[in-house]
């Protein structure tokens, strides 16, 4: 569920009414425990076409990491929509994103004030492997979001990150300060306009109607159970834990096995010390 990003006057007067209250009947001890506000507030990220288009083709092209900005403006409370996408200069490896500091001040200065007062996107790949955030994403991410003030009236201030990879999973935060909210990923829904065709979510849902999809067929199991691809009887020379062998293996070794284990490594440094 969305969470308050930080503690509202209400909840501070809650938290001094309990510590007074420990006051009277504590015993050289006192514990204060407050659980902050929830709501089942959702949150929508609108692609234009340009935009999906050349993210999702840096996805796509790149076999490493690859990190962009994105140009956002809020339609509502809860909506906004990325307009354009930015890649500044950084060194890429397969599990890492590097920014020189001095290029890229260089290259924050050459933009539009336009451009770099609308700049409310990073986004980076996972290649093939899984899109939670790193530590090294979330100290980032506690560094960009440190160094942005508390929205004044009419100001305006948020922050989106998201990760993607090449099997088309994603993963999302919002730090929305203006109307103190917390998005996560299970709280964001993304879709993309496609002209006056409409939305790509109605164009999949058109043509999964018209398609079908063959049974999924799981590796054999490996503990000599009869599975569709072997036979009840196990070999004599054949070792109990043998991998299982069939005509797909890469692809299953990579899902099973391939983004977890390999996340430990991911992350970027991007313009901190």
């Amino acid at each position: 569920m969305a969470k308050e990003l930080f503690i509202s006057d209400e909840a501070i007067e809650k938290m001094i009414a309990e510590i007074r209250a420990s006051l009277k009947k504590s015993k050289g001890k006192i514990e204060i425990k407050q659980d902050l506000p929830t709501s089942d507030k959702r949150a929508t990220i609108y692609f234009t076409s340009e935009a999906w288009t050349k993210m999702q083709s840096l996805v796509t092209i790149y076999t490493t990491e690859v990190q962009w900005h994105g140009l956002v403006r809020r339609i509502s409370e809860n909506e906004f929509e990325i307009y354009d996408i930015l890649v500044f200069p950084h060194s890429v490896s397969a599990s890492t994103v590097v920014s020189d500091q001095e290029k890229y001040s260089e290259w924050l200065n050459n933009l539009s004030d336009d451009e770099f007062n609308a700049m409310h996107l990073h986004g980076h790949s996972h290649v093939n492997m899984a899109v939670s955030p790193s530590g090294v994403d979330m100290q980032y991410r506690e560094n960009v979001i440190a160094t942005m003030p508390l929205p004044q009236e009419e100001e305006d201030s948020y922050y989106i990150f998201m990760i993607f990879n090449k099997r088309c999973e994603w993963s999302g935060q919002i730090y929305d300060f203006k109307y103190n909210t917390l998005y996560d990923t299970k709280d964001i829904d993304i879709d993309v306009f496609l002209y006056e065709d409409g939305m790509l979510s109605n164009f999949i849902a058109e043509a999964k109607k018209l398609t079908t999809e063959p049974p999924k067929i799981c590796p054999p199991a490996t503990t000599g159970t009869k599975s569709p691809t072997t036979t009840s009887k196990t070999p004599a020379n054949k070792k109990k834990n043998d991998t299982p062998k069939y005509a797909d293996y890469d692809r299953w070794w990579d899902e099973k096995y391939g983004g977890d284990y390999y996340n430990q490594y991911g992350g970027y440094t991007y313009g901190f010390e």
